[in-house]
């Protein structure tokens, strides 16, 4: 039985069900396209939105695929309505 009990444990750690570990995130942008927020707060207001993978999951930010010239609430606005087509996922979904 503990045997069993170690394999589950195990899997879950590698498919990222595990809610115990941060998520591996890799931020992708385009060069000399500044956005009218910082990555780091585009990551977190994904993050509030539900859109980054939870457990140790890797997940992938893709802010090269924001319109260019979107002011700050703006892009705020985008991130929120959009983040599905932003964030990719490793080994586990929302």
């Amino acid at each position: 039985m503990y045997n069993h009990v170690r394999r589950i444990a195990k899997l879950e750690k590698q498919f990222g069900t595990v809610e115990s570990e941060s998520p591996l995130l890799l931020v992708v942008s385009r060069i000399g396209c500044p956005l009218a927020l910082d990555e780091d707060r585009c990551v977190e207001i994904l993050g509030e939105s539900g859109f980054l993978p939870r457990g140790p999951a890797m997940g992938v930010v893709n802010l090269g695929r924001m319109p260019k010239g979107l002011n700050a609430k703006e892009t705020e606005s985008y991130l929120r309505e959009n983040g599905s087509e932003i964030c990719g996922f490793g080994t586990a979904g929302r």
